[in-house]
């Protein structure tokens, strides 16, 4: 048996260090699927051992842990710190352990005595050696400490009060922006405003991307506050907010915005709740995930100028003719000018004008709620491109040549659907928030992420395991959006 032992310890052990907490009996009977002398070994021991008990038990070759020498019934465990079987099924039986707890006391003071006469030596010495008791005491190595390594260049930016108050506060500058433009360290940064006095900004925290996208928003001529704590009150923050147009974005980035395990209720709301409670503050907040900015970024800021009125292309729908366009006309225009993509419909209508598409829709049978007898599939413009009255000319033509009730839904994430309010829907509804699969950096559909199709999206895939548990096991969060709104046209 011990053959085998050492078989499995060979197939895990990687530079003589042991298998990390993460590591399972899942991961080995992968490894050993083609050994089943080995694998039915391993079976034995999966439901009553943690692993890496399982795995010391093997590299030291023991068959039995014997027990522990307190209670007198639970197998004994190994002391993972360094690798040794201990005496004890527990920490609670080792405190039991009068003997022990003894010993440890003896050693400890013990300890304690020696390390106090190793420092009166070393003082001892250095008082003879050099006059002062401290190595910090020597005027050379003051000297030395005084000593600034930067350069004389990067010192005199630095080493000024104003300079420094200038990048941090007044110009809302973070540790990362100052280092990548001038080269400085955050530490060097962080030190130096201690030395001058400036109070470091807790909790100033912007990603890369959030920064990217708030100088977008800046060129365009708007002041933008970042991380805004004022406008939503309750400590709420927004992420980025424009107080002249009351418009704000949420910057998500999927792993941090992402749920491990089952989320409460509050969890599930908490994007529906901000963008509710910025409403309720007249401030319009949409929510871009970090996918969607490095992903779709021209789309993105379409959207964005959209939403702040400053799209110059604008096109009365007067001027436009409607044509009926194909599948794969409509797939590539859904693909590149809505944040969804294209979804597959019955009809697609599109307004045209200088031989181009400037605005399309589509519409299928109610695909969802059957007492309705029409949905609108998609709705999207050519980007950087409004066209006035439009989605009104197409719905007037699709209904002239269609009949029934038609209804939509308006993903609250981005739009609060006004267009279909102009347009004479009927608001019905707001549905709960849905979520999606994360890696942290891209998101999968429910449609990707069905049971029957997941022992081709990951890496260890277990059949016996429900939807859930294979995606956690994984390291997959949950993304939740904000729901969406139904509106229906009688």
């Amino acid at each position: 048996m011990k053959i085998l032992q050492n078989l499995i310890v060979q197939t895990l052990e990687k530079n003589g260090k042991l298998p990390s907490k993460s590591a399972n009996y899942l991961s080995l009977k992968n490894r050993l699927s083609s050994m089943p002398d080995v694998l039915e070994y391993v079976l034995k021991f999966e439901d009553n051992m943690p692993f890496r008990d399982f795995f010391l038990m093997c590299r030291l070759g023991i068959d039995d842990l014997g027990i522990c020498c307190i209670c007198k019934n639970a197998p004994r465990m190994f002391t993972h710190y360094n690798g040794k079987l201990s005496l004890y099924c527990s920490d609670d039986c080792s405190k039991k352990d009068a003997d022990r707890v003894r010993r440890a006391v003896i050693t400890r003071d013990a300890n304690e005595s020696g390390v106090e006469k190793s420092k009166i030596k070393r003082r001892n010495s250095m008082i003879e050696k050099y006059g002062v008791p401290y190595n910090s005491h020597r005027e050379c190595v003051k000297e030395n400490l005084r000593k600034t390594k930067l350069s004389s260049e990067k010192y005199s930016l630095i080493g000024s009060k104003d300079w420094l108050y200038d990048q941090y506060i007044t110009q809302e500058k973070t540790f990362e922006k100052i280092g990548e433009e001038f080269g400085f360290d955050k530490g060097t940064i962080g030190t130096y405003l201690k030395i001058h006095g400036i109070p470091a900004k807790f909790g100033y925290n912007t990603s890369q991307g959030q920064r990217d996208l708030s100088a977008f928003i800046a060129s365009l001529g708007f002041e933008v506050k970042l991380n805004d704590r004022v406008a939503l009150g309750d400590s709420k923050e927004l992420d980025i907010f424009v107080p002249e147009k009351n418009f704000a974005v949420e910057y998500d980035g999927l792993y941090y915005h992402g749920l491990v395990g089952i989320p409460t209720p509050e969890q599930k709301r908490y994007h529906q709740s901000k963008v509710l409670a910025a409403e309720s503050k007249g401030i319009t907040l949409i929510r871009i995930t970090e996918e969607e900015w490095f992903s779709y970024p021209n789309l993105v800021k379409s959207m964005i100028r959209s939403r702040l009125g400053v799209v110059e292309n604008k096109i009365s729908a007067r001027k436009c003719d409607i044509r009926e366009v194909s599948a794969i006309e409509a797939r590539t225009f859904f693909n590149r000018t809505h944040i969804s993509g294209y979804t597959p419909a019955g009809i697609y209508l599109a307004l045209t004008h200088n031989g181009g598409d400037v605005l399309m829709c589509s519409f299928s049978k109610s695909r969802f709620d059957k007492s309705f007898d029409w949905e609108l599939v998609r709705l999207s413009s050519e980007l950087d491109t409004v066209v006035v009255g439009g989605f009104q000319k197409l719905l007037a033509h699709f209904r002239k040549n269609n009949f029934g009730s038609i209804m939509t839904y308006a993903d609250r994430r981005y739009s609060s659907g006004g267009v279909y309010s102009l347009s004479g829907f009927e608001f019905l509804m707001q549905t709960d928030p849905s979520y999606v699969w994360t890696d942290g950096t891209k998101t999968y559909s429910r449609y990707q992420t069905q049971k029957g199709k997941l022992n081709k999206l990951l890496k260890h895939y277990d059949p016996n395991l429900t939807e859930q548990e294979n995606m956690f096991q994984n390291r997959f969060r949950l993304y939740y959006d904000c729901g969406h709104l139904k509106f229906v046209l009688r």
